[in-house]
C-alpha cells in the first residue's frame, strides 16, 4: 500500500478533497456519514519534501512502472529491474522474430485482400446514401 508512503503520487491535482469527500458520502449514504471520520492530516510541499529527505531507502525500495498516466502497473526490486535489464535483449530479439514470422504470413495482406473482396461482392446499402439536406436553403 502507498497512500501513506512519502514516494507515492499526489492524488490532490487530480480532484479536489470536498469533491472526494462528497462523492464518498454520497456512496455511504444517510445513515453512515458519520463513519466518514475525521479529515486527514494536510501536508504542504516543503513538509513532503523534507519527509523525502529524511527518508532512508530500506531494502523493501520498490521501482514502479507506470504508463503515461502514471498509473501502476507493476512494482519491481532493484534486483528485479536489473534482472529484466539484462534480458531485454533476448526479449527484444524474441519480437523481433515473431515479427518476422508475421511478416512472413504477410496477415495484413490477406485482411486487405478479404476487405476489397467483401467491398466488391457485399453490397453496402450505405456505400450509395447521400449524406447531408442535399437542397438546404432551397424551398421546394
Amino acid at each position: 500500500e502507498i497512500s501513506g508512503d512519502p514516494r507515492a503520487p499526489l492524488q490532490e491535482d487530480s480532484r479536489p478533497r470536498w469533491l472526494r469527500d462528497e462523492d464518498a458520502a454520497a456512496m455511504l449514504g444517510e445513515e453512515a456519514v458519520g463513519d466518514l471520520g475525521a479529515l486527514p492530516k494536510s501536508q504542504t510541499a516543503a513538509a513532503r519534501r523534507a519527509s523525502l529527505a529524511n527518508m532512508k531507502p530500506g531494502p523493501d525500495t520498490l521501482i514502479c512502472a507506470t504508463d503515461f498516466r502514471q498509473r501502476p502497473f507493476m512494482f519491481l526490486r532493484p534486483e528485479e529491474w536489473f534482472t529484466l535489464l539484462r534480458e531485454l535483449p533476448q526479449l527484444r530479439e524474441k519480437l523481433r522474430q515473431k515479427q518476422a514470422e508475421i511478416d512472413a504470413l504477410d496477415e495484413r495482406g490477406e485482411h486487405m485482400k478479404d476487405y476489397l473482396l467483401r467491398r466488391k461482392y457485399i453490397v453496402d446499402k450505405y456505400g450509395l446514401r447521400k449524406i447531408g439536406v442535399p437542397g438546404y436553403g432551397k424551398m421546394s
